[in-house]
């Protein structure tokens, strides 16, 4: 039994995982592009039960112009990416990035744009009904001729134990991974169980 949700406009995805009971759910799955399948991720570490929401599994399904999730960790074809899915049932940590623009906190599995090629896809986005697939190299051109440079600021904390490659379901090291997440996943259960027992 599944319920399905169409989303119907940015960030919605994230607001429908932040609010929803996840303890009716085994999983979410995401046929989607990549902005959304962030925006789930986003919905599920922005809750306050964050711990255990983040080790939700989250399936991919691609449905998007680029995939680029989908093309690093399952299929990019969304027929192989389902099969996967229903006949493995692997479940792999992942990493995050936590982005913070002033008030604003998002978080990315499949990479960020700063600087041009943030710029692009923010405005490919605005084309995307008038020149489909080709909205990037419109959008590249555009900013190529009008950008002015930005500022920002990079901290990296690399992930202390992760697996070092994704070559997919049947990997010994991947698994190894899985389990590795699941275990401190369990234990950051326990600790917060412990933390709401004692007052």
């Amino acid at each position: 039994e599944c319920e399905i949700i169409t989303t119907t406009h940015h960030g919605h995805a994230a607001e429908v995982i932040a609010t929803a009971d996840l303890a009716k759910y085994s999983a979410v799955l995401s046929v989607s592009g990549d902005g959304t399948l962030n925006e789930v991720y986003t919905g599920l570490i922005s809750r306050a039960d964050s711990i255990t929401a983040a080790t939700m599994p989250v399936g991919i399904i691609p449905a998007g112009s680029e995939g680029t999730l989908a093309k690093m960790s399952t299929y990019f074809n969304p027929f192989a990416a389902a099969y996967v899915i229903l006949k493995s049932h692997d479940v792999r940590p992942l990493d995050v990035l936590k982005l913070e623009q002033g008030s604003s906190i998002i978080f990315s599995v499949c990479g960020v744009g700063w600087g041009m090629p943030g710029k692009v896809a923010e405005e490919s986005e605005q084309l995307r009904s008038t020149y489909g697939r080709s909205r990037y190299a419109v959008s590249a051109l555009r900013e190529f001729v009008a950008f002015k440079g930005c500022q920002g600021v990079l901290e990296v904390l690399p992930a202390k134990e992760r697996p070092l490659c994704t070559c997919g379901p049947s990997c010994l090291r991947c698994r190894s991974g899985a389990d590795l997440a699941k275990r401190n996943a369990m234990l950051a259960t326990q600790r917060l169980m412990s933390q709401s027992s004692h007052p």
